[in-house]
């Protein structure tokens, strides 16, 4: 007995995957789906029959581990015998799989293949009970890279070929020149109007439709017609004549392929309205230019597609398919890139990230700049967001890993080096080297990671990335080998230790990056989001990784230490996230006391650094507020070996960096760093006097920081103003 799994719903008919075979067949009204399957075109019996476990979309499917090309196979279908409802289904009869690529037994013709008895006094209404098995027509498994030998399209162009789908009883008692007694009646489908009509519509084929009658759908009912047809009618193509003889099946590949090619989640056309903006005109064109160029569809298709999204065509039913295509297109994106692709483009993870672009390596400062005065002017409003209940892995992990960026050589070291020593744990060349690459990247930046947690995060990885396994049908051999390999290497003393000297080595700089990250965010244009629990360090990783319990009590307990402390002790508690959670309190307080500096009306002015270190420094201006920080400072440094120092506190010290004669110009006047309480005199501020205390700097005007401990003094409680004066008294003796 052969053992069937879910399997995937697409694509339809019969795929080997190298392991198994994939059953997947579209019956609307079915009920039951049997797989039968036969030793030989020879046998007057299947051998097997196997209920397809899953219908999704009416597409009933199951996967066969074992089976290979050359498997012969058949359906048998239950559902209602309802010819006068249009159901026919008759488990009797052995069905041809309509998807089959190859014919494994050419039909023996009997009567017993009728669904019904021939001379019987209701004809067509009646059920044939006699078992066609032995001769019924069966479909053939075959290799994806099966040779078709000669066997050829006729010459006739494909795209030239027009098929007619006829119902002989709905077509001739429709058409008028039909003589009546003809009418119902093949006879009636040869007559000369009726041949007359065909030609004049350019049909070269017509493929009959021997059924009694089909229950009407809804698009015609609406419009007090009668269905004749064996499908659903896409009443939106049918009322546009260039377009009609389009399949569905035509029509739904397109559509896929379009939707593929969004270049966006999704447009926000308002169909019934009438309105499309330029920008979205624009992503639709781009859109259907894409899809043309890959896909093996008649041009005419993505021509109509186009025309409705872009409102070319307009109607009750235009209009929903244009309002249902857009919440399509942002699904899609979502599996195809978001849950699929950031899991196998492995070249640096924290580029994968959402909403990000895995192929982009990074911007230029002056690009940055670009792009936030253009937030600023058209968008001001706009969240700007860090972390997500949806991220893959958390944001100080992402700001860790960010540094292997530069230090290529000394990643690709390590890499090598726990390849072979990490050979032993993996089973028949499992797990890809991609996927343990995607490991290797997952431990750095996340470290010190459990066991438990990442075997659920690689479980994950492998399922989305849909390569060798996924969740609808797992691969028993390679899930195994992945767990064996991570519970491996998480369990060797010896690759641990070189990871965690590895870590030790770049985590004073993923550190630096991320308080970059966070001071950013809370300064540039729009309204930052800060996500529950990344007040500390965040090295989190996918959900439901993401979404544990956050602790609240440590982080009350820390904020209400951290005013007491002088900078220098913040910077060394470092591996409790103290100095990320000073920057965001006393970012956060700026905005409060002077909300006007960061509103929409609040210019963007961005500052350019001096000196041959200055494309290592991003700085702007917010109203009396500037930022300054620093980006790339392994080069400026020391330069990391792949081990921490011995009093554990790593090789990137910031006191260690040559910047040289960086510097920044000020505005006229006195400013105050609001993160070391340090007094910054105008017109010129070294960038190595700015950073020797703290890793980042927020500076504001002396007046507006003066006036600042008044404002908050007179609104604060007692226990609130004793808090903020001893703030005041460490910051200032500090400077």
């Amino acid at each position: 007995m052969n053992h069937i799994l879910p399997g995937d719903p697409y694509p339809l008919g019969a795929t080997w995957d190298g392991e198994g075979v994939n059953f997947a067949i579209f019956s609307e009204h079915a009920e039951k789906v049997e797989l039968c399957l036969f030793d030989s075109p020879a046998a007057t019996k299947e051998s097997e029959r196997i209920v397809l476990p899953e219908a999704r979309d009416f597409v009933w499917h199951g996967y066969v581990p074992g089976l290979a090309p050359g498997q012969i196979y058949g359906y048998r279908v239950h559902g209602p015998f309802e010819p006068q409802n249009g159901h026919r289904f008759n488990p009797h009869k052995i069905l041809l799989d309509p998807y089959t690529k190859a014919i494994g037994r050419q039909l023996r013709w009997g009567d017993d293949d009728f669904g019904y008895r021939i001379g019987d006094p209701q004809q067509d209404l009646s059920l044939d009970e006699r078992d066609n098995a032995a001769s019924a027509p069966l479909g053939s498994v075959i290799d994806p890279a099966f040779d078709w030998g000669n066997d050829r399209p006729p010459r006739r162009r494909w795209r030239d070929t027009v098929i007619y789908e006829t119902h002989v009883k709905g077509f001739t008692r429709r058409h008028p020149e039909v003589p009546e007694r003809l009418q119902g009646t093949y006879a009636g489908l040869a007559s000369e109007p009726a041949i007359a009509h065909l030609q004049r519509l350019g049909v070269t084929a017509v493929e009959l439709m021997p059924v009694h009658h089909f229950i009407d759908d809804r698009y015609l009912v609406e419009q007090g017609l009668s269905n004749y047809w064996g499908y659903n009618t896409l009443g939106f193509s049918a009322q546009h004549w260039r377009y009609r003889d389009f399949t569905g099946r035509e029509l739904r590949q397109a559509g896929i392929e379009l939707a593929s090619a969004f270049p966006i989640y999704r447009t926000y056309v308002q169909a019934e309205a009438g309105t499309i903006s330029e920008s979205d005109s624009a992503c639709i064109r781009e859109a259907v230019a894409l899809a043309r160029k890959g896909a093996r569809i008649d041009p005419a298709l993505f021509d109509f597609l186009a025309d409705l999204l872009l409102l070319e065509h307009r109607g009750p039913l235009e209009s929903d398919f244009v309002m249902r295509f857009q919440q399509l297109t942002g699904p899609a994106m979502a599996k195809g890139a978001e849950d699929t692709a950031c899991y196998c483009f492995n070249r640096l993870l924290s580029l994968n990230e959402v909403g990000g672009n895995p192929g982009q390596f990074g911007l230029s400062v002056e690009e940055f700049h670009a792009a936030s005065a253009e937030a600023q002017a058209h968008w001001p409003d706009s969240m700007i967001v860090t972390a997500t209940h949806d991220t893959k892995h958390g944001e100080d992990l992402r700001a860790r890993l960010s540094v292997l960026s530069e230090i290529p050589q000394a990643w690709r070291s390590a890499v090598e080096r726990w390849r072979a020593l990490n050979e032993r744990h993996r089973s028949k060349n499992l797990p890809g080297r991609n996927m343990e690459y995607h490991f290797y990247q997952t431990m750095v930046g996340a470290w010190p990671v459990s066991l438990e947690r990442a075997l659920a995060y690689m479980e994950k990885a492998a399922c989305e990335a849909k390569t060798r396994t996924t969740w609808t049908r797992r691969n028993p051999i390679y899930d195994r080998a992945l767990a064996r390999f991570v519970t491996g290497t998480l369990g060797d003393a010896q690759f641990v230790a070189d990871l965690e000297a590895f870590v030790a080595g770049l985590a004073e700089a993923g550190w630096i990056n991320s308080l970059a990250q966070t001071l950013i965010k809370l300064t540039a244009p729009g309204v930052p989001d800060t996500y529950q629990g990344t007040e500390l360090w965040d090295l989190s990783l996918v959900d439901p990784d993401n979404r544990r319990p956050v602790d609240f009590a440590v982080r009350r307990r820390l904020l209400n230490e951290v005013p007491h402390l002088k900078v220098e002790e913040i910077w060394r508690r470092r591996d409790e996230g103290m100095p990320k959670l000073w920057v965001m309190r006393q970012a956060l307080a700026l905005r409060h006391r002077h909300s006007e500096w960061f509103d929409t009306h609040s210019p963007y002015d961005a500052l350019q650094p001096n000196g041959d270190k200055a494309q290592h420094v991003v700085a702007f201006r917010r109203g009396g507020a500037i930022t300054a920080v620093p980006r790339l400072l392994v080069s400026l440094s020391r330069p990391i070996a792949g081990s921490g120092d011995q009093d554990g506190q790593g090789t990137l010290g910031v006191t260690r960096v040559d910047w040289g004669d960086t510097g920044l110009e000020l505005p006229a006047g006195t400013w105050q760093n609001e993160l070391t309480g340090e007094l910054v005199q105008s017109p010129f501020a070294r960038i190595a006097d700015l950073l020797a205390h703290f890793p980042v700097a927020l500076l504001t005007t002396r007046s507006n920081s003066s006036s600042r401990r008044k404002e908050a003094l007179d609104s604060s409680g007692e226990e609130d103003r004793q808090s903020l004066l001893t703030s005041a008294a460490t910051r200032e003796g500090s400077g």
